[in-house]
């Protein structure tokens, strides 16, 4: 069985058909891109599976489990994290703060203990952010600050990570960084990553698959080298190369 297993998923708003009969697997340990012009439904999808939106038709089994009709709280507890391309930590709480934040919203408020003080420490650390442990998040700049997304999400003890154009804004230094944190979270925590992303070249040196949307259609999928040669991406996505 599938780690995670999206079958025949659409979801509509009003006359517009957002997400339209998509279906993929992933397997637990892989780190997937999923790719697409502006508008193509990658950001409605990561909501379909994190319980933001209710979808209409189809069904979405994670882990073994089915998630139709969850909250997005229960989805986190059943082990999905996400993050966004806005980042929105708590500006005026310290970096440590923010991740205890991700404790409770997956085990509730149980009060501080030296076990959940060694785990946002560790966390922070393997993100970058150990110097700024008791930084108020307002004084971070936008990588320190999209850090600190990824280590509130990594708080809820994911199985499954949802990044969401991680390294949009981002320079070439800041880009490896960010490159070396998504190999982190999956072979340091096992974490299983599904990652939109636009900057195809660093995506293709982190991904074993893409998946590519176009009209809210899942118009190919595969390995890299394959799906970026495919002639309905070029010409929905990549565009033609120069000669």
């Amino acid at each position: 069985m599938a780690f995670l297993d999206v079958q025949h998923v659409t979801k509509r708003f009003g006359g517009l058909t957002a997400v339209a009969d998509v279906s993929f697997q992933m397997e637990q340990g892989e780190i997937v891109g999923l790719i697409g012009p502006n508008g193509a439904g990658k950001t409605t999808l990561f909501n379909l599976i994190a319980g933001t939106f209710p979808f209409d038709e189809g069904r979405i089994v994670f882990d073994g489990e089915p998630l139709n009709g969850l909250k997005p709280y229960h989805v986190c507890r059943r082990g999905i994290a996400r993050t966004f391309q806005i980042t929105r930590p708590f500006l005026e709480m310290t970096c440590y703060e923010n991740v205890v934040v991700g404790f409770i919203g997956r085990d509730g408020f149980t009060g501080e203990t030296p076990e959940r003080r060694r785990r946002a420490e560790e966390i922070l650390k393997l993100v970058g952010l150990d110097e700024f442990l008791h930084t108020q998040a307002r004084h971070l700049n936008l990588i320190n600050k999209k850090k600190l997304e990824i280590a509130r999400a990594l708080a809820t003890r994911p199985k499954l990570i949802l990044l969401d154009e991680v390294l949009g804004g981002l320079n070439t230094g800041e880009m490896v960084q960010a490159l070396d944190l998504i190999r982190a979270i999956r072979d340091r925590f096992g974490v299983t990553v599904l990652w939109i992303e636009h900057v195809m070249g660093a995506l293709m040196q982190v991904v074993e698959r893409l998946l590519v949307l176009d009209g809210g259609r899942l118009i190919c999928q595969g390995d890299p080298q394959t799906v970026v040669r495919d002639p309905r991406v070029i010409e929905a996505y990549l565009g033609e190369a120069d000669d």
